[in-house]
């Protein structure tokens, strides 16, 4: 199982590296502070937050439909997708900034940080699909 989790945290890590090149090359970065914050750029700052909300509802959803009589190798890669639901609603926010309002980099860059965050561990996964550590390691 520590196998699947590894994966996990690789898939994260190509996501992550994929998100960063992708502002790179896209991004506006010298404009970075000449950003005007008004009501035009609400609806794109909005759109991380109701992306990171509607991430993690759809997460809970795919593991509110594990049963606990399911194989734990069969849970964890439940976990596995639920993360990369998570992942997705966040790259999908910030592709989307990125594409319209490439001089909203900064919110990429809060994007990133919760990409960073949302990451997959032994722990985690033991808490939210209620795995023992004797079921975990077999």
């Amino acid at each position: 199982m520590n196998q699947q989790i590894k994966i996990a945290q690789i898939i994260q890590l190509v996501l992550i590296l994929g998100f960063c090149v992708a502002n790179y090359v896209l991004g506006d970065f010298s404009n970075i502070e000449k950003v005007k914050w008004d009501s035009s750029n609400l609806m794109f700052v909005l759109l991380p937050i109701a992306a990171y909300f509607f991430g993690l509802f759809i997460s809970k959803n795919a593991l509110s439909k594990v049963r606990k009589e399911q194989p734990t190798s069969e849970k964890i890669i439940a976990y596995q997708s639920s993360l990369i639901m998570r992942w997705a609603t966040l790259e999908g926010a910030g592709f989307l900034i990125l594409i319209l309002k490439p001089e909203l980099i900064i919110i990429n860059i809060a994007i990133l940080f919760l990409l960073i965050i949302i990451r997959p561990s032994k722990e985690n996964a033991k808490a939210v699909l209620n795995i023992k550590e004797s079921d975990f390691n077999s």
